[in-house]
């Protein structure tokens, strides 16, 4: 072969070169087609219903709302309508959802209360290779606050934004580590609630072994909270800053016991450390056991017990230690039909109030009992008709805090 064929070969291969280039180059810039199970999928909607409320702002007594409502009817109506819109984008190992929703309340009576729910979450369910996974969480949220820490028949919207971040990488088949963080922030527009207003940020990290049964497992996890109140709570004229950092350390499990039956709990000590009033601090033991047992296909029964501290986010204490049981069994009669009832008794202690240190009061003790019934029918695939009863009664150590109500509601959601 001449010089002359020897360089045609050359050019050649110097061409297939370049468009084997070319072409990886484009097929890294554009996105590859989408199969049907990656389609993406819009499901917008329709949102029509009514509630009735027996005692909407909490109340102890009759005479009490005959001084501040200037009836002694505590009963509130409202009709609600809206939309909303789902969007599930499956894009190869990764997953992109979204949530919006808009609901319209508006109230026969006491019209200034008339608002607009607005909601909206995000979710990436992320996969890196074949050790990692997690996912990244936005969430918003508007809404009226509930007027069970409320004293003014006033109307306060709380607007919540969260984000989060989680991510695990499995160590080998059996064990994973994964570490998460969080910020939230919790805002109110009615000025005397303001020091309510608290930013949250968590960090948490975890070690996780896996069973035989991948839904099976054992995990070590160690979390810390930093709660920051921008604004200080007014106590008999006293500021005082209801900041503080919470700390927990707990070993949980999850055991599928049969194909019927399955528990899962949660054991751990945790701690409350304050900026002020150093005696509101807490220490002891917290933790969460849930059984659950599926009688048949249809019926199933959930029983749960616990103790836990939260931060509440519409009341003056910087957080209740919560004790309580709960008994859920429900009934699919079938895929269109099904019914849930709710059995549940707590008790919340208000260890965070600075009321207590200040004034010298006892601690605030509630007890509730509470009774939720819900009932679900769908039709066409497109039409949920759903019908609710909750029934909550409060007994505390402050008499202004007793209250009892019965709520209703009725709506229909249309998704097309």
């Amino acid at each position: 072969m001449g010089p002359s064929g020897l360089d045609e070969r050359r050019h050649a291969q110097g061409r297939a070169n370049a468009y084997r280039v070319l072409l990886a180059s484009i097929s890294w810039l554009v996105p590859p087609a989408l199969s049907a199970a990656e389609a993406p999928v819009f499901s917008p909607s329709i949102y029509l219903g009514m509630l009735q409320d027996s005692n909407l702002f909490r109340l102890p007594s009759e005479d009490q709302a005959e001084a501040l409502l200037g009836t002694r009817d505590r009963s509130v109506s409202a009709v609600q309508y809206g939309g909303g819109l789902d969007v599930v984008l499956p894009v190869r190992r990764q997953r992109f959802d979204l949530s919006l929703q808009a609901i319209r309340n508006e109230y026969d009576e006491f019209d200034y209360l008339d608002h607009t729910d607005l909601s909206a979450r995000a979710r990436w369910h992320w996969q890196y290779g074949r050790l990692w996974n997690g996912e990244l969480r936005l969430r918003y949220r508007e809404h009226l606050s509930p007027f069970d820490e409320f004293d003014q028949v006033e109307k306060d919207m709380r607007t919540m934004y969260e984000a989060s971040f989680g991510a695990v990488r499995g160590l080998n088949e059996r064990w994973t580590a994964g570490l998460s963080a969080a910020h939230g922030r919790f805002e109110h527009d009615f000025q005397p609630r303001r020091a309510q207003d608290r930013s949250v940020d968590t960090v948490a990290v975890e070690l996780r072994r896996l069973g035989l049964d991948p839904r099976s497992s054992v995990g070590l996890r160690a979390q810390s909270r930093s709660v920051s109140y921008p604004n200080r709570v007014s106590v008999d004229g006293a500021q005082v800053d209801n900041s503080h950092m919470e700390h927990e350390l707990s070993l949980d499990a999850q055991w599928e016991a049969s194909a019927k039956s399955s528990l899962s709990g949660r054991i751990g000590y945790a701690t409350v450390r304050h900026d002020e009033l150093s005696d509101r601090d807490f220490s002891g033991q917290v933790g969460l056991l849930r059984y659950r047992y599926r009688a048949t296909d249809r019926t199933e029964m959930q029983l749960a017990a616990w103790r836990d501290i939260d931060a509440l986010t519409v009341s003056a204490s910087s957080y209740v230690v919560e004790t309580g049981v709960g008994v859920r069994p429900s009934w699919q009669y079938s895929q269109k039909l099904s019914l849930a009832i709710d059995l549940s008794y707590l008790e919340r202690r208000y260890e965070g109030d600075p009321q207590q240190e200040i004034l010298g009061l006892p601690t605030r003790k509630d007890d509730f009992e509470i009774v939720e019934v819900s009932l679900s029918y769908s039709q066409f695939d497109s039409l949920l008709y759903s019908l609710s009863y909750r029934a909550e009664d409060r007994d505390s150590n402050r008499a202004a805090r007793r209250y009892r109500y019965d709520l209703f509601t009725a709506n229909v959601r249309w998704t097309f």
